[in-house]
């Protein structure tokens, strides 16, 4: 059982991975600002892959060590059906987000757009919304701003602390993530290339040349996975209801330096006594490590105008 552990969590981990990039912190290697951008700026080409996948995953987990800022962006769209006996409701939405965000010294600003059509048990619903936002920390205090759709700006302060609690945390779990992918044996996967690999040739994304590591799952092969590594049976507990289930995800880190720049994942799902049908649920999630963007600050017309929210600060950051 314990090596059977083993080899789950080898399998896992790229999926870990994919969460731990967003959060990380540490102490063990300072990313390039200059290579960031010298990177987008030459013409990427694709290449045959050099590195091994431990390598390249031990690799970005040091990169992402020293993080100071992290420019994010997200697209996405899901179609959604959902039937029970109190309602049936189709959702069909995409949301696009794309913000900075200072990992020691809580401060971004964020922008987003949010559209959907909902139709609920006859009814049919729809919307369409803009974010602007920004977060500042003086004195221990964090003041978040933010207006929907160019209305009235509101504002709400909040301890920090909880926050920087996270960080901590989050810096003890990328170290000893960087200790777990040293110590593991990925040659397991060799067994598993169909279901999850590094990719022979590199790829360009967003002009930068990267290394790719795919994940593709069908019902068919998680049911093999179960069998083969969950001694406790409950395969059939967890999917006695699901009659269809596939996940297709990539992971993209620049060659040059191992930094993560980008996350895909598409999924759909299907129930066999038909109370849910996901369609389609894609996201993908880019990443910029330290490219030297600037955090605009609070514009003083924005703090002068704001009125209190009704939101609890402390809930931005709860898990």
């Amino acid at each position: 059982m314990k090596k059977n552990l083993k080899k789950g969590l080898v399998l896992g981990l790229v999926s870990v991975m994919s969460l731990s990039m967003l959060s990380g912190c540490g102490t063990k290697k300072e990313v390039n600002k200059e290579d960031n951008k010298k990177n987008k700026d030459d013409k990427a080409t694709v290449s045959e892959v050099d590195i091994e996948l431990n390598e390249l995953l031990s690799e970005a987990a040091i990169s992402i060590a020293d993080i100071e800022t992290i420019k994010l962006g997200m697209a996405g769209d899901v179609k959604l059906k959902m039937v029970s006996e109190e309602m049936d409701m189709d959702i069909a939405g995409d949301v696009n987000l794309e913000g900075i965000v200072a990992v020691d010294e809580p401060k971004f600003n964020l922008n987003g757009a949010l559209k959907y059509e909902l139709e609920m048990s006859g009814t049919k619903l729809s919307g369409d919304y803009t974010l602007e936002s920004y977060a500042e920390t003086v004195n221990d205090k964090m003041s978040v701003y933010a207006r929907i759709n160019d209305e009235d700006w509101t504002s709400e302060e909040g301890d920090v602390a909880e926050y920087m609690e996270e960080v901590q945390y989050l810096k003890e779990n990328i170290e000893e993530l960087s200790t777990i992918i040293e110590e593991a044996d990925f040659s397991v996967l060799d067994e598993y290339k169909d279901y999850i690999r590094l990719e022979d040739k590199t790829q360009v994304v967003d002009g930068v040349e990267c290394y790719v590591i795919s994940a593709n799952l069908n019902m068919e092969q998680i049911t093999e996975l179960y069998e083969t590594y969950d001694d406790t049976g409950s395969m059939e507990e967890d999917f006695e209801n699901v009659k269809d289930f596939t996940i297709d995800c990539s992971l993209f880190f620049d060659k040059s330096n191992c930094v993560p720049v980008k996350f895909a994942v598409d999924m759909a799902i299907s129930t066999i006594d038909g109370t849910m049908d996901i369609e389609n649920l894609g996201f993908e999630v880019s990443l910029g490590i330290n490219t030297g963007d600037e955090i605009k600050d609070v514009p003083e017309e924005v703090k002068e105008n704001a009125s209190d929210m009704d939101v609890n600060t402390s809930d931005l950051f709860e898990y």
